[in-house]
């Protein structure tokens, strides 16, 4: 009888165990996936406000290109000097430039956006299973 007890101990503090490791299993689970859901979150909140500050920097692309045309106008009928000129097109350069980094970088926020999203996750797998193929274990 007493082997019996020792017996069912041992198989309920396996259960115990099991229990045990598929709550820490699920825990690890739902920080990942708290994770995962915070820098989606974070990535898209970026890329939101990026868009916005393109809208903004087109606009000023724009009045800095208009500006420029109207300065060259203007030189051309001899009331304003090529200095003013130069600096209009100095001014509109520095906008394009400025739309330009912003650009690159929205470019970098959808990439951020894909890789928040689980994008990606077949490559690596498909670079474990070449490292570590099947029945070499």
């Amino acid at each position: 009888m007493v082997n019996w007890q020792a017996n069912q101990d041992a198989a309920r503090a396996r259960i115990d165990a099991a229990n045990a490791q598929t709550k820490l299993a699920l825990a690890q689970f739902d920080g990942t996936v708290l994770r995962s859901l915070r820098e989606a979150e974070s990535a898209l909140n970026t890329y939101v406000h990026d868009l916005q500050k393109e809208r903004s920097a087109i606009a000023a692309r724009d009045q800095a290109r208009i500006a420029a045309d109207y300065a060259r106008r203007l030189q051309s009928g001899g009331r304003i000097t090529q200095l003013a000129v130069l600096d209009a097109q100095r001014v509109l350069a520095s906008a394009e430039l400025s739309l330009a980094q912003l650009q690159a970088g929205i470019s970098d926020d959808q990439v951020a956006i894909f890789l928040a999203l689980g994008g990606g996750w077949q490559q690596s797998v498909a670079a474990n299973q070449t490292a570590h193929p099947q029945g070499s274990d």
